[in-house]
């Protein structure tokens, strides 16, 4: 199992993404200021999305090492400002990947 992680289109430096029933609420950040908040429908959600993130050209991966490892996080290349989307929809700050990274190097 492994996930893959996007960067955003530029000057988009952040979307977030929470789920709220059938709709998902997504919060858009242009040069790390809220630019504005939309709510989708879940089915509108991927299309939308493809505006804002680079989807074709995963940045890193990570995959899971077994019950001792957890998941492993290739190396980040990207700066620590910045912040990037799993396949999972899932927001995260590279600053904050990479402590995870050092953590379970320790």
């Amino acid at each position: 199992m492994s996930t893959s992680y996007y960067n955003f289109k530029k000057p988009v430096t952040c979307v977030k993404v929470k789920m709220q029933g059938s709709h998902a609420k997504v919060s858009i950040f242009v040069n790390h200021a809220l630019a504005g908040e939309l709510t989708l429908w879940e089915e509108e959600l991927g299309d939308f999305l493809n505006l804002f993130v680079e989807f074709g050209t995963p940045i890193f991966h990570s995959h899971y090492g077994g019950k001792d490892k957890g998941e492993i996080l290739e190396q980040i290349r990207t700066p620590s400002g910045e912040y990037v989307m799993s396949e999972n929809l899932e927001t995260f700050s590279v600053s904050y990947l990479r402590e995870i990274i050092a953590m379970r190097e320790e």
